[in-house]
């Protein structure tokens, strides 16, 4: 399932990493003589990963939700293929139980990448 957006996120890559490149402040590191290596890896590509890792984190989200589909056409044994058994055989509170579980996992999944992006950012101080 991943490798259907294995590509966008190369896709995302490239995009922001071109648009870091011609930002200001790189240009002015550029012209204070800053090595290009560095200048890529510290002034451009760090700021380029914070779409990135917020589309990750969302990605995480969207996989929890197709899991249901997954597991139920494939027999895999899972908490969407649980959750569509509870589902058919009207158990409400094991169905309110799996959907709080994925809402926690979602949720420590959105914190994680706060947490992550704040640490890459630059312009965030704590």
């Amino acid at each position: 399932m991943s490798l259907l957006t294995a590509g966008i996120f190369l896709r995302l890559v490239r995009a922001n990493m071109i648009g870091s490149l011609g930002s200001e402040y790189v240009d002015a590191a550029r012209s204070r003589g800053v090595r290009e290596a560095r200048l890529v890896r510290t002034h451009a590509f760090r700021p380029a990963l914070v779409p990135i890792i917020t589309v990750m984190g969302l990605q995480i989200a969207m996989l929890l939700g197709g899991s249901v589909l997954t597991e139920t056409t494939f027999g895999w044994r899972g908490l969407g293929f649980e959750l569509n058994q509870y589902l058919s055989a009207r158990d409400f509170v094991a169905v309110q139980g799996i959907v709080a579980m994925l809402a926690v996992i979602v949720a420590v999944t959105n914190f994680i990448v706060d947490v992550v992006a704040a640490l890459i950012d630059p312009r965030v101080r704590f």
